[in-house]
């Protein structure tokens, strides 16, 4: 492809994350271009978008997890009966990991939203929660960002097939981009 576009610059950034995050980068790429940003600017504004971008994960059952290879059969029993659920978080290297456990899903979409004031509170972020054929929940989570004072750039979207299959039905994420 580059033989048929002289002068064709090509790049394949690790943006460390997936999903609806993944695609807001996508955005900003074509609206820095469409600013006149040269390829230069354009992969320094994207490696700070990447290195300030993450996600927390609530997964709803356990049981995906188990399917997943992620968490053994007798962790899953044990959890689901404890009403334990985990906050995962995509690390610095891209990588899925347990971030703390909480009981009750009460308690942990409420500690979601304490994660992302957290991470947030020193610049402009994009917030999206992200959900697993669960919109109900997905608004719902979303007026309590609106109202704890989080940003009024919060917008819903759905894992992607292979995520929604990892983490199962219900699973929720909240995503954060900063906006550069």
């Amino acid at each position: 492809m580059v033989d048929d576009y002289e002068g064709l610059t090509i790049a394949f950034p690790d943006t460390l994350i997936t999903s609806a995050p993944l695609g807001i980068m996508v955005e900003s790429v074509f609206n820095w271009r469409d600013q006149g940003d040269d390829f230069a600017i354009i992969q320094d504004k994207l490696a700070i978008q990447i290195s300030h971008t993450s996600a927390f994960i609530m997964v709803d059952d356990l049981d995906h997890l188990v399917k997943g290879g992620r968490l053994s059969n007798g962790a899953a029993i044990l959890g689901n009966l404890l009403s334990i659920k985990p906050i995962l978080y995509f690390n610095n290297q891209g990588v899925i990991e347990v971030y703390e456990k909480v009981r009750t899903e009460k308690k942990a979409t409420k500690r979601l939203i304490e994660i992302i004031k957290e991470a947030t509170a020193s610049g402009q972020y994009r917030i999206i929660v992200i959900h697993g054929n669960a919109p109900e929940k997905a608004e719902e989570l979303r007026q309590h960002l609106l109202e704890s004072g989080v940003g009024s750039d919060v917008s819903l979207a759905t894992f992607g097939s292979v995520i929604g299959t990892h983490l199962g039905a219900g699973s929720i994420a909240l995503g954060y981009i900063p906006v550069i």
